[in-house]
């Protein structure tokens, strides 16, 4: 029943043009970030680490605004009642949300993999380990798990402004995260987790070919928080789609 769900999800996302929206965007990044290198002087390794953090900083946004179109179809279409009528109600809920996994998840690696290879052509260099384009993905990509689960939520609960919306605001939060405001409380803040990931696991010492983690407490904390309000948020997404009867508080 999942995969028959999942299959359904894919061919009515296509209207929506929601998977040319994930290889467009990550083309176009890539490409602008290129431009911008080929001419702008600065550190090799800084500028890639600015590209990985303007990444995680995006996701908030973009997170945002394709749970709230893959939610506004869906209420379209009849008040989720396709969603809601099923036998095992979390099924197509837990669809939804690996759809868009599968989505983003291969859209930030192509935006990290094109980057890290049109950066070996500007910069006409192999310092930068090429390894560290497949770990930014997988970094920001994984950290950003449960802002889909969050999102999905609210999109469906309430309404396709409210997610967008929190959407540019946690975004703004990412960015200020990055700051020394930062410092001591980002660990807890889950829109500052692929950001902050990727500027912490991605080690300056990679630029000299080597891929050692410079590990601390902050680091630790961060990893251990993700995991468990990931895992709790997706256990505590099933059970209110269990019990969740379609009634929207914008009606």
């Amino acid at each position: 029943m999942f995969f028959a769900y999942l299959k359904a999800d894919f061919i009515k996302a296509r209207g929506l043009k929601i998977c040319l929206a994930h290889l467009l965007i990550p083309v176009l990044a890539a490409i602008v970030f290129l431009l911008y290198y080929s001419v702008a002087p600065g550190n090799i390794y800084s500028k890639a680490d600015a590209y990985f953090q303007m990444l995680g900083t995006a996701m908030p946004f973009l997170i945002g605004l394709f749970c709230g179109i893959i939610s506004e179809q869906e209420l379209m279409a009849g008040s989720f009642q396709n969603m809601l009528s099923v036998p095992v109600r979390a099924v197509p809920f837990y669809s939804k949300l690996f759809m868009l996994l599968l989505l983003g998840a291969p859209a930030v690696l192509l935006a990290s993999v094109l980057f890290g290879a049109g950066y070996l052509y500007v910069e006409e260099n192999y310092i930068v380990d090429f390894r560290l384009y497949f770990i930014a993905a997988f970094v920001i990509a994984g950290s950003s798990i449960f802002l889909y689960i969050l999102h999905l939520f609210l999109a469906m609960r309430f309404n396709k402004g409210v997610t967008t919306g929190l959407g540019i605001a946690e975004s703004l939060l990412a960015a200020i995260m990055l700051t020394g405001l930062g410092d001591g409380i980002w660990m807890y803040i889950p829109a500052a987790w692929a950001a902050k990931f990727v500027t912490r696991v991605l080690p300056k010492p990679a630029v000299y070919g080597t891929m050692a983690v410079d590990y601390n407490q902050e680091l630790y904390t961060a990893i251990i928080t993700c995991i468990i309000i990931t895992g709790a948020g997706a256990v505590a997404f099933g059970i209110w789609a269990w019990k969740w009867d379609g009634t929207k508080s914008s009606e």
